[in-house]
């Protein structure tokens, strides 16, 4: 499935990863992981990786979505009467990445308390106290992941528009968005990503998974510019360029990525 469908929606459980065009953010987590969960996640991730245009994935989350933002939601709430720290941040670490798995409104909206009351959970761990690595790791993160659904969301529903069906508020609401993606997606994931190299706790699947989400960030830059460009907005366009060659800088051998531009 090319990046450039993928980008669009996310999902790729990490022991899926074996594809370079993996998706973002869906990490196995740990023991409070519930089993509809899994399935939901791979009935997602199946329904993607079989799409081929913008309107199959449309039709994916529309399928699948609702169930990953209730269990999104059912995590927030049982994380806030778990008993102990470290399975409430497990919770909190399900919660986000079912919300954002999930692509609808309501998902997003559990995954931001969830990012939230779980950063704040790992902030208060003692010295002495268990630390649950991987799952503070990927809730310092999740604010990237929820930027890149929202804004490839956004980029879906304008792109399902006739051209002149699209209003100024519509596209100032892609300028603002466009402007602010690699800043808020790329840049944001990468200083965080770097903090964890020092991190021993830290296993090396966590950074693996990470690094394998410059090619997503890449390819949905480049169909933002796209976007633009057909709407007439050169100048946002050249902007999200200028931001992506710091992507490239990274990791040059996305040069030769293959994005193609969704239908």
């Amino acid at each position: 499935m090319h990046k450039a469908l993928q980008s669009v929606f996310i999902v790729a459980a990490l022991a899926l990863l074996v594809p370079a065009c993996s998706n973002i953010g869906n990490v196995g987590l740990v023991s409070t992981q519930r089993p509809d969960f899994t399935k939901a996640q791979t009935d997602m991730a199946s329904c993607r990786s079989a799409a081929r245009t913008t309107n199959e994935l449309a039709a994916c989350s529309s399928k699948f979505g609702p169930a990953l933002a209730q269990i999104a939601q059912d995590s927030l709430d049982q994380a806030s009467r778990a008993q102990d720290r470290a399975t409430r941040i497990n919770l909190y670490a399900s919660a986000a990445n079912a919300g954002w798995d999930s692509s609808t409104n309501a998902g997003l909206q559990a995954a931001d308390a969830a990012i939230q009351a779980g950063g704040g959970e790992c902030d208060k761990i003692l010295g002495n106290e268990f630390t649950p690595a991987r799952d503070c790791a990927l809730l310092q993160v999740g604010p990237g992941f929820v930027t890149h659904v929202r804004t490839s969301v956004l980029i879906a529903r304008t792109q399902a528009k006739p051209r002149a069906s699209v209003t100024a508020a519509d596209k100032k609401q892609l300028t603002d968005a466009s402007i602010r993606y690699v800043r808020n997606t790329f840049d944001f994931v990468e200083s965080r990503r770097r903090q964890f190299d020092a991190d021993p706790n830290i296993d090396a699947s966590m950074r693996t998974m990470l690094d394998r989400q410059r090619a997503v960030f890449y390819c949905t830059a480049l169909q933002i510019s796209a976007v633009n460009r057909k709407l007439g907005q050169a100048d946002t366009a050249r902007r999200v360029g200028r931001d992506r060659d710091r992507i490239l800088a990274a990791d040059s051998s996305l040069q030769g990525e293959t994005c193609l531009a969704s239908s």
